[in-house]
């Protein structure tokens, strides 16, 4: 065999790898459109995809978010599992975790070391082997979410848990040091299970967007550039760092031109149950008050409703445009679930009756997108109304549902 045919032998693992097609991603606009192709860059102008091999370019202001082939996991799952809220809508799960001079340090399977400012954070969770972060927060929720100043949320027995005012100094593997009447007081790290950090004045504006990472990190950030395989953020909690394309699952940007139906309150509501209970509406959860889902797809935001539900959003003043959404049964509900979902405008028909429904045969349309122009309206009316079956199972979600403005 020839010198040049040995290299190219021992190099074709490198050659294919080279020539092979990158994974799809995926790029949703604020608007609800979908473009699905090879990501080639990402800057503060907009991304840049390959489509069917034509370059595409997305206006930064357009997107809202970027989908990799990742699966995204949940560390608030993971018993034992540290984890840190930053302001800004931050999420680590950290190991080791120690506070000391203003500043947490600790531990991160995605980003190593790390070390975050103290007035970045807004609570730290530190439950042990046996629970979740989820269910430590649950229960720091009823304790001081009204509190002003910080707090330790303490077990005093088995079940049972105490507030404990002071502010926070130090975090050892020992012990906890806080100061309660201009005096340092200690108490076990291991009784302490959630530290609550007082809001800071002058918070930072609102971030450019969040980084979801697949181990479930999220790091917003002010600005992003896919380099090398890899995505650089600046400005986040901990810094500038760089996260490989493969350990992220997705990107969300936030936009000055998106109001979210969840963040709005109905100006009139009319809920009935057919047989007497009552499912409220809920926002960024389903009816059943869980985390929205349809088509194996889970939504952060949005709005839960059950029949017979009508909500009435008063939009006077406002200079939206559009509005979209992707409607269905939520996962969680099926088979079950037969609805007519209607949306009008100032008492005059918009959309629909669109019948949604939990199973079907092959080829039944389950989801439905909605892309609504709302120029001029002033109430705009979401009705869900029974189907055949009555209530059963009518757990309709508005997945993704906003409002779009210039």
């Amino acid at each position: 065999m020839g010198r040049f045919a040995i290299w190219v032998w021992r190099a074709l693992p490198v050659l294919l790898a080279a020539a092979a097609p990158a994974a799809e991603t995926t790029v949703e606009t604020i608007d609800g459109r979908t473009f699905v192709g090879r990501l080639t860059a990402i800057s503060a102008v907009g991304v840049t995809m390959v489509l069917k091999r034509e370059p595409v370019v997305l206006a930064a202001a357009d997107v809202g978010e970027i989908r990799f082939a990742v699966d995204l996991a949940d560390p608030l799952a993971k018993r034992g599992q540290a984890v840190i809220r930053t302001r800004r809508g931050g999420l680590l799960g950290v190991d080791d975790v120690a506070v000391d001079g203003g500043r947490l340090t600790g531990r991160s399977d995605l980003l190593g070391a790390i070390a975050v400012d103290v007035g970045r954070i807004s609570a730290i969770v530190l439950p042990n082997r046996r629970t979740t972060p989820a269910a430590v927060e649950k229960i720091a929720a009823t304790l001081v979410a009204a509190a002003d100043g910080d707090r330790l949320v303490v077990r005093a027995a088995p079940q049972e848990y105490v507030p404990v005012a002071g502010v926070l100094k130090s975090i050892a593997a020992d012990k906890i040091t806080f100061v309660y009447a201009d005096e340092d007081r200690t108490i076990d790290t291991a009784k302490v299970v959630a530290v609550k950090l007082a809001s800071v004045a002058g918070d930072r504006p609102q971030p450019r967007g969040v980084l979801l990472a697949a181990d479930g990190t999220r790091l917003p950030f002010d600005a992003a550039e896919l380099t090398a395989g890899a995505v650089g953020l600046r400005g986040t909690p901990v810094g500038d760092v760089s996260i490989p394309i493969d350990r992220i699952a997705a990107i969300r940007y936030h936009s000055g031109r998106v109001t979210y139906l969840s963040d709005l309150t109905p100006s009139a509501i009319e809920q009935t149950g057919a047989f007497g209970p009552v499912f409220t509406y809920r926002n960024d959860r389903s009816a059943a008050n869980i985390p929205l889902q349809l088509d194996g797809r889970t939504y952060a935001r949005g709005v839960g409703l059950h029949s017979r539900c009508t909500l009435t959003y008063n939009l006077a003043g406002a200079r939206y445009q559009t509005f979209v959404a992707l409607v269905g049964i939520d996962d969680t509900a099926r088979p079950r679930g037969d609805a007519v979902l209607t949306l009008s405008a100032d008492g005059k028909p918009l959309a629909g009756p669109i019948t949604l429904t939990g199973s079907g045969p092959a080829g039944t349309k389950l989801t439905h997108p909605i892309r609504l122009d709302v120029r001029g309206v002033k109430l705009l009316t979401i009705a869900v109304d029974f189907g055949a079956d009555l209530d059963v199972g009518d757990h309709v979600n508005l997945a993704d549902a906003k409002l779009i403005g210039k």
